[in-house]
């Protein structure tokens, strides 16, 4: 949620979209743009918590001005009270999340069960967290 177009566009690609001409990563990118922009552009904007791999900020993606312009709108993030964020350090070892990304969606009412969504290199997912 707090990804850069730029960053986003050189991350690597789902093995079934590697052939598909980039018309379906930039359908990805618009997608998740247009959810970054409607959770933080919302009037009431809901809490946010990042946990980062330290190797996220060290690894540099697409150049250097692709990784400064990705560096400054994680410290922009960063400064909003209703985003938290956190680095995951290397000496932390072996941890949930190390096989990729996943996202906990959790809601006020108690009746709706929190919702997990992996995105991955072979396929995304969204499952019932219970």
């Amino acid at each position: 949620m707090v990804s850069t177009c730029g960053w986003q566009c050189c991350q690597p690609q789902p093995v079934a979209l590697q052939h598909s001409g980039g018309a379906e990563t930039d359908r990805r990118v618009a997608a998740r743009s247009a959810r970054q922009q409607a959770l933080l552009g919302a009037t009431r904007i809901p809490r946010i918590h990042v946990v980062l791999d330290e190797s996220a900020l060290r690894r540099q993606v697409g150049g250097p001005g692709v990784t400064r312009r990705q560096m400054a709108a994680l410290a922009e993030a960063a400064q909003r009270p209703e985003v938290t964020l956190q680095v995951l350090p290397f000496t932390a070892g072996a941890c949930a999340g190390i096989d990729g990304d996943f996202v906990i969606l959790a809601f006020p009412d108690p009746e709706d069960p929190p919702v997990v969504y992996a995105e991955g290199l072979l396929a995304d997912l969204a499952e019932d967290a219970r």
